[in-house]
This record gives C-alpha cells, structure tokens and sequence, in this order.
C-alpha cells in the first residue's frame, strides 16, 4: 500500500481505485455499492466474479455480501473478502479465461470428456 495525497473526497472504505504510479494519480475508482461488479479474494468462493446483490451488516460480527454471477448463481462471503472491479457489470481490469464463473459438478465434467475426446 502507498498513501495517496489529496484522494478524492467521494472515495470510502472498500471502494477501489486505478492509480498510475509514474504519475501519483488516481485515474478511476468504483464505490463498493450494490449494482457494481467485484471478485471474490478468499474463502470458498474464492476467485468467482459476480454482482453485488446486498449487504447484511451484522454489528459485533462480520458484514456479509451477496453476490449474483453472469450464470445467475449466487453466493456470499465475508465484506473483507470481497474487491470492487468496475462500476455495472463493467470492469476496469481484464477478467480470467472463465471470467470467474464455477462451474456445476455436472458441467465439469461433461467439459473434461469433451477435452478427453
């Protein structure tokens, strides 16, 4: 981490930013609010891409997010886990291969016969 000087002041906790480091500047950021594309970082879910759905805050424990992905499957996770790529359902890196979708068991396995043939 680095810390940046004068941040806009519309940019919180948990939001994300694009920052140019030749520059020192902050080129974008996406808040972390409900509409907005993010990447699951640890846990189960870890490494699946989604939509956030809602947020349960839950004082004295952990706030939990409710994802939904392109497949329409939803999941939840811890907030900590959770990082912010893009505003809507764009985002502003480049998104794995499978573009964080997991697959069902039975979809695993009809893709390794399909490669095995």
């Amino acid at each position: 981490g680095r810390t940046i000087r004068y941040p806009d002041p519309d940019i919180k906790v948990n939001d994300t930013i694009k920052f140019n480091i030749s520059q020192g500047k902050i080129l974008k950021f996406a808040k972390f609010e409900v509409g907005n594309l993010a990447m699951i970082t640890g846990g189960f879910n870890n490494g699946r891409v989604g939509v956030i759905d809602r947020r349960e805050k839950h004082p004295g424990g952990y706030d939990i997010v409710h994802l939904k992905d392109a497949n329409g499957h939803a999941f939840a996770t811890r907030i900590s886990n959770v990082f912010v790529l893009g505003t809507g359902t764009t985002s502003m890196v480049g998104l794995p291969p499978n573009r964080g979708l997991r697959l069902s068991i039975e979809e695993e396995k009809k893709l390794q016969e399909k490669r095995n043939k």
